[in-house]
């Protein structure tokens, strides 16, 4: 351990040049988290407000905090010494706000850029640091550049120096010696940032290499079956037995000999991608007992072949029914309100109730799969993504899902249980109007959330809701109109989690929040938009229901 003394620091111009650089935020080292409404949430709030409204006053350096133990927020802010004061400024007061933002109830949290860096935490900034060995990172170079006396550039000419009142020597080796303390304690911080980083890295990468390892699917977690049972179930593939086709590849309905009843997806030979969503969705489903989740029979992995077997529903998927005109009259109220409660149950059981915590990440109706008595089944856990119990946020490059459910912050890379909230209001919506989340007409593309809202802030929600339903009970009709809009809010910590959502529609006596304008998919240009899809993979641009897919293992 090294141990370094608690300073009285100056305030310095840091100019910071690190080999790994991000204008991300990066949350949580220690991995504690805070509880909503709690008081340590109420101090950083404090904080954020203060630096969001210009709180660092006319320094480029502020080591400062809120509250009283053990809910005290530290927080150090800094700018390069070659950075104007009113951009400094700006960088903090935007800086502050998103990190907190980003990094929902983690109790720290660090951001920095080209022109600012920002932190905050629950334990001491600057104190005791116990910094573990690093001899099993390789070596990061950083470099910190200061100068004692940023007061002078700003004009106030003041000085927090604690050797005011020593000879201009001793002032001088005072001043010396506190830049040297608080230059090797930051180095220290940002080596020990640096080896958090590599590690994370090298843990992503061994995670990859053993999710493609071949003997991760094994038949202790579900059954094998010999191909040649397959073909003989689905007469050999027949386009009789088609049941659909999607972006990896065709679903059959087959029957083996004694009579049994299945789903066959096969996956598209030669797809890497189709590789990786078969080995990724036999791992999950596996796992997974839940009677709003398809169920998973077994698989084929036999040569260029890769098959899963599922359980077969008789109503097909929601969307056959939802937006077929003549097939939607069989979906009444009561059918329909059973549908949004068994989405909701099944989308908690992956977010908190499984011994996994998973994002799905493409809830949408084709996806929702209804049994005899139109019970809901949430299926294709191709794109699922797994989370540790503690996470709550996570960042990804690689963005999967169908363009109109997914969440703006989603498409900005930031994924959590709030990215399937968002799907499942689009969804609910959906349900509850018989539209799709987008439609044409007359060659003009209408948007479902912008037309929901509208009636709903022209005081005629009602007028939203699918004809076919009638006017009965229409005070629960409404209230699942207010819970979609509530998913589809554009800040996810303004959307409830799927637990709260189960409650809203189980008791008509919990008072739900007021909806502000959500988020609509339109206002993101289209030029961000081609980053991440290509014109044949958004099902926006195309009748075939195709998914954006664009897999990487976890």
């Amino acid at each position: 351990m090294w141990e370094i003394p608690n300073l009285i620091i100056l305030p310095l111009l840091l100019q910071l040049h690190i080999s790994v650089a991000t204008s991300q935020p990066i949350c949580s080292v220690s991995g504690e988290t805070f509880a909503n409404n709690s008081t340590y949430e109420a101090n950083l709030n404090t904080l954020i407000a203060s630096l969001s409204s210009g709180g660092i006053g006319g320094r480029r350096f502020l080591n400062t905090s809120v509250g009283h133990s053990p809910d005290t927020v530290n927080a150090v802010v800094v700018c390069r010494g070659n950075i104007s004061l009113p951009a400094c400024l700006k960088c903090v007061a935007a800086a502050a706000p998103a990190t907190a933002q980003r990094c929902p109830n983690w109790k720290e949290a660090i951001f920095w850029n080209k022109t600012c860096m920002f932190k905050y935490s629950h334990r001491p900034i600057f104190g005791l640091l116990n910094i573990q060995p690093l001899s099993h990172f390789p070596t990061k170079r950083i470099l910190l550049q200061s100068t004692s006396d940023p007061t002078s550039e700003d004009g106030n000419g003041t000085t927090n120096d604690p050797g005011s009142n020593l000879p201009p020597e001793g002032k001088a080796s005072n001043k010396t010696a506190i830049i040297v303390a608080v230059s090797v304690s930051v180095c220290v911080f940002f080596g020990v940032l640096v080896a958090v980083l590599l590690r994370r890295r090298k843990a992503k990468k061994k995670a990859e290499e053993n999710f493609e390892k071949p003997d991760e699917v094994s038949t202790d977690d579900c059954q094998q079956y010999d191909l040649a049972k397959i073909r003989a179930a689905t007469d050999d593939f027949s386009d009789v037995n088609k049941l659909g086709e999607g972006g990896f590849g065709a679903v059959y309905k087959g029957r083996f000999s004694n009579g049994q009843e299945i789903a066959v997806k096969r996956l598209a030979m030669g797809s890497t991608q189709g590789n990786t969503e078969f080995k990724n969705e036999v791992l999950l489903m596996a796992r997974l007992q839940h009677r709003n989740l398809v169920r998973l029979l077994g698989f084929c992995d036999k040569g260029t072949e890769r098959i899963l077997v599922y359980e077969f529903l008789e109503n097909s998927s929601l969307d056959k029914c939802l937006f077929d005109r003549k097939k939607c009259s069989q979906l009444d109220w009561d059918k329909r309100f059973k549908i949004i409660q068994g989405i909701a149950r099944g989308t908690v059981y992956l977010h908190e109730d499984s011994r996994l915590k998973i994002i799905h990440r493409d809830l949408k109706p084709s996806n929702i799969l209804l049994d005899r008595d139109m019970n809901p089944k949430v299926a294709d856990f191709g794109m699922a993504r797994l989370f540790r119990q503690d996470k709550t946020q996570e960042n990804t490059s690689r963005i999967v899902g169908t363009f109109g459910y997914m969440s703006p912050e989603y498409i900005r890379g930031e994924i959590s249980i709030k990215t399937d909230v968002y799907s499942f209001g689009v969804l609910v919506l959906e349900i509850m109007s018989g539209r799709k989340h987008y439609a044409t007409h007359n060659g003009q593309t209408e948007d479902l959330l912008t037309y929901i809202w509208e009636k709903w802030e022209q005081g005629t929600p009602e007028d939203s809701i699918d004809p076919i339903l009638g006017n009965g009970l229409q005070e629960m009709m409404l209230r699942c109109i207010h819970i979609g809009l509530l998913g589809v809010q554009e800040d996810p910590r303004m959307r409830p989690t799927m637990a709260e959502v189960v409650i809203m529609l189980s008791s008509s006596t919990v008072t739900l929040p007021v909806p502000s304008r959500p988020a609509f998919l339109s206002t993101y240009s289209a030029s961000y938009v081609s980053c991440t899809m290509t014109s044949d993979s958004v099902e926006y641009a195309s009748r075939n229901d195709v998914t954006l897919a664009a897999l990487s293992a976890r």
